[in-house]
């Protein structure tokens, strides 16, 4: 059996990282818009029998630091990075222009910065008497009590 071809490749921090053919195929399939891990699996040539087999190869393959810092090096290239997708949600952010854009990239940026959250509710509007006494959370209910009787005749 034939040795498989190795790919070498430094990352930004300067490591030194070492793929086989197949690993840097799977990368840079997996890097293409709208391809999930099973289907880099795929066109990468594993071979599985079974798409259970496919998911555990795609998800041992995305947890490997090599794997990871070349896809990392792929999104760099490209210009993918956390800085460029920022700079374009600020883009679309100050334009007037279209609305519903605006309105997307807002949501998006809150939720690449952990303003929500999973199952996160909304607080509601304090309303003016949930800080009242019970004196005079009393003397309110009387008060609307009397208010009923006179309107209803009592």
């Amino acid at each position: 059996m034939a040795k498989p071809k190795v790919f070498t490749f430094t990352t930004a921090n300067n490591v030194r990282y070492r793929l086989t053919e197949r690993e840097k195929k799977f990368c840079e399939i997996y890097c293409q818009f709208g391809v999930s891990g099973i289907d880099a699996v795929y066109q990468a040539e594993y071979k599985p029998e079974k798409a259970n087999t496919a998911y555990s190869i795609a998800s041992e393959n995305l947890r490997q630091p090599k794997i990871l810092a070349y896809i990392d090096s792929l999104y760099r290239e490209f210009k993918f990075t956390d800085e460029e997708v920022m700079r374009e949600h600020w883009y679309l952010i100050k334009q007037h222009h279209d609305l519903p854009s605006k309105a997307r990239a807002i949501d998006l940026y809150y939720k690449k910065n952990g303003a929500y959250s999973q199952g996160k509710q909304e607080t509601p509007a304090p309303r003016p008497y949930d800080e009242w006494s019970d004196e005079e959370l009393q003397a309110g209910v009387d008060e609307l009590w009397k208010k009923y009787q006179k309107r209803k005749g009592l």
